[in-house]
C-alpha cells in the first residue's frame, strides 16, 4: 500500500513538473514573440536581442537578462545587464499600470546617443558609465490620469535624481501615436496638466566636478566661485522682490556650497496645465505658477 501511495506521488509530482515546464516554454515562446512584435513598432529601434528570458507563471513579471537593443540611425547598441517589466496588464492597448526596471544600462561617452554631451562628459572626467532606470505608474483612462509614482535614474559616480507627479487630461494613447508620428506630441501636452510633483536629486561628484571645473575656468576658488554662483542665481530669480523666489534662491546656493541632496517640490493648489507655459516671462514667475518650494 505504503509503495503504491509513493508510486502515485511521484507519478504526481513527475506531472506536475512536466505541466510547469512545458507552461513554461509555452509562455516564454509567447512572449519571446510580443518582444519582438514589440519592438518592430519603435521606429528607430532596428533589433532587441538577449541571452536569457524569463516568464513567471503566477504574477505578471518578465525578466531579460544581457539585453542588447540596435539602433537604426546612427547603427547604435545599447547594452542592458537586466531589463525587468512586471505589475503589468497582458491586454492589448497601453498597460494600466507598469513596472519597468533596467539595471546595468552600459553608457560610454564616446557612444552616438552621448555625442551632444561628449566633450563635456569627458571634461569631467566620465567615460564608461553604468545607469539604473525605473518606472512605476498607473494611469485611469476614464478620468484620463497618469500617476508617476516613480521615474528615477542613477547613475552610480555621477548622482541620481527622482521624479513623480499626477498628470491630469493625459491621453497615453496619443504618446504611443507620438513614437510613430512626433506631431502627435503636439496635441498631448498642451492639454495635460501636472499637480502634486517633486523632483529629488542626490549628488555623488556630478555638482561638484561642475562647480570645480567652473572655478577652475573662471580662476576662483571654489568657495567663492559657488558663493558667486549662488548670488548671480538669486539675481536672475529677482529673490529680493519674490519671498517664495527669496527661499528657493536660498535652498540652491546652500546646495551649490555643499552638494548632497536637493528637493523641489510642487505645492499649487490646483493642476497647472502645460499650455500656461507659454505665458511664463521670467524665472519668478515659474516659482510662483507652480508654487516651487526647493529643500537642500
Amino acid at each position: 500500500m505504503k509503495k503504491k501511495f509513493g508510486l502515485s506521488v511521484l507519478i504526481a509530482a513527475i506531472a506536475l513538473g512536466a505541466f510547469y515546464l512545458g507552461a513554461k516554454w509555452y509562455a516564454t515562446r509567447a512572449v519571446s514573440r510580443e518582444i519582438a512584435a514589440a519592438a518592430a513598432k519603435i521606429p528607430q529601434v532596428q533589433a532587441v536581442k538577449y541571452r536569457h528570458l524569463d516568464v513567471a507563471l503566477l504574477r505578471p513579471q518578465v525578466t531579460l537578462r544581457s539585453v542588447a537593443v540596435t539602433f537604426r540611425r546612427p547603427v547604435e547598441t545599447l547594452f542592458i545587464q537586466r531589463l525587468k517589466v512586471s505589475g503589468f496588464e497582458r491586454r492589448a492597448g497601453v498597460p494600466k499600470k507598469l513596472h519597468l526596471v533596467m539595471d546595468g544600462v552600459l553608457l560610454k561617452a564616446r557612444q552616438s546617443l552621448l555625442q551632444p554631451l561628449r566633450a563635456d562628459l569627458e571634461a569631467l572626467g566620465y567615460e564608461d558609465l553604468r545607469a539604473r532606470l525605473e518606472c512605476r505608474y498607473r494611469y485611469d483612462p476614464r478620468s484620463k490620469t497618469l500617476f508617476v509614482e516613480d521615474l528615477s535614474l542613477d547613475v552610480p559616480g555621477m548622482g541620481s535624481a527622482t521624479f513623480a507627479a499626477r498628470l491630469e487630461h493625459f491621453d497615453i494613447r496619443r504618446l504611443q501615436s507620438g513614437l510613430k508620428n512626433p506631431l502627435m506630441l503636439l496635441t498631448l501636452f498642451p492639454a495635460a496638466a501636472i499637480s502634486d510633483g517633486s523632483l529629488t536629486y542626490r549628488d555623488d561628484s556630478l555638482v561638484r566636478r561642475l562647480v570645480s571645473a567652473g572655478a577652475k575656468q573662471a580662476g576662483q576658488p571654489v568657495k567663492i566661485f559657488s558663493r558667486r554662483l549662488g548670488a548671480r542665481i538669486a539675481r536672475s530669480l529677482d529673490a529680493a522682490r519674490h519671498r517664495q523666489a527669496g527661499a528657493a534662491a536660498a535652498a540652491i546656493a546652500r546646495f551649490l556650497n555643499d552638494p548632497h541632496r536637493i528637493l523641489v517640490r510642487m505645492t499649487a493648489p490646483q493642476p497647472v496645465a502645460f499650455l500656461r507655459l507659454l505665458w511664463v516671462r521670467h524665472p519668478a514667475d515659474l516659482i510662483d505658477l507652480f508654487g516651487l518650494q526647493v529643500q537642500s
